[in-house]
């Protein structure tokens, strides 16, 4: 249903199921599921679709609201797409739903890319956070992200040899500049989801579920760097940075760096995960948040 400003209660907006709501003007959906304190979820990419995020561990102690960021799945483009889509802008729809639902305070959790806009979010309007929880995310990027992650794939694939699909992920590399439309970005990432992985081949790991039902959306951001330290140092938000111990892109590196930033942070790294932590180690991961959101509640 589509939810207009007027004569619609905000508990009819947190029920389970799929909701869509104009948000600074934009159509924004949403899913919810679960029972407890809420939680917004933000994907990463930028422009990838919401539903590798599903997290059913979590919804058995929190109410989690799963963004359909704008310029994906079903939500609204922007007028101007597929440029246009940077983090403040992101940011500007989190802070609206929450006041759309009238929640005092909300979790929030932003995976990768979507660790960029909670925080952002977290920072603008630390009066309406309970918690952050920055999953495979960092507090900063800069030179040397990109050459580091570069260097990590590479050492994936040379441990890689006898793997074909592996073997793919080098060269799906080096194509990345070229990409322009949605159906090359998507594309791009199924051939590179190996490396997102500390093992891909595991038995029960959904990896070519996911792999087929991956989507992405070629949109970019503003431009502009990236680099929140300076505000985080003064923030005192609970913040719980998490990781996996084989994340190639937003790994143990980059979560001590953030986890410095925060006065009031605390560092999880699980091991043999890569970018996928709830996926890879699904009951570790929730209990881990379970316990930081049982903490925030004093």
């Amino acid at each position: 249903m589509l939810a207009n400003k007027q004569g619609i209660m905000q508990t009819e907006l947190l029920k389970a199921g799929t909701h869509a709501v104009e948000l600074n003007g934009l159509l924004q959906r949403y899913h919810v599921a679960g029972d407890g304190p809420p939680c917004i979820a933000h994907s990463g990419g930028p422009g990838i679709d919401w539903e590798y995020l599903r997290m059913p561990l979590l919804e058995k102690y929190l109410t989690m609201i799963y963004l359909e960021p704008i310029g994906t799945g079903s939500s609204e483009r922007l007028p101007t797409h597929p440029a246009g889509y940077g983090i403040t802008r992101y940011a500007a729809q989190v802070e609206a739903l929450v006041r759309l639902l009238n929640l005092p305070q909300v979790f929030v959790l932003g995976h990768s890319h979507g660790g960029f806009v909670v925080q952002q979010f977290a920072l603008d309007h630390p009066d309406l956070v309970a918690g952050l929880i920055l999953y495979s995310s960092s507090v900063a990027t800069g030179p040397d992200f990109m050459p580091r992650a570069a260097g990590a794939l590479a050492k994936f694939v040379a441990a890689h040899t006898d793997d074909e699909l592996v073997q793919d992920v080098g060269e799906a590399w080096q194509s990345m500049p070229a990409i322009r439309t949605d159906t090359e970005y998507t594309h791009l990432l199924q051939r590179l989801l190996p490396v997102y992985f500390a093992d891909y081949r595991r038995g029960d790991i959904p990896f070519q579920q996911l792999r087929a039902s991956i989507k992405a959306h070629a949109v970019t951001g503003d431009g502009q760097a990236f680099n929140l330290r300076e505000a985080a140092a003064t923030a005192t938000t609970p913040t719980l940075v998490m990781t996996g111990d084989q994340d190639f892109i937003c790994g143990p590196h980059w979560a001590e760096i953030a986890v410095a930033s925060y006065p009031n942070a605390q560092l999880v790294i699980l091991a043999h995960a890569g970018h996928f932590s709830h996926l890879e180690q699904p009951v570790k991961f929730a209990n881990t948040i379970q316990a930081f959101v049982a903490a925030c509640a004093g």
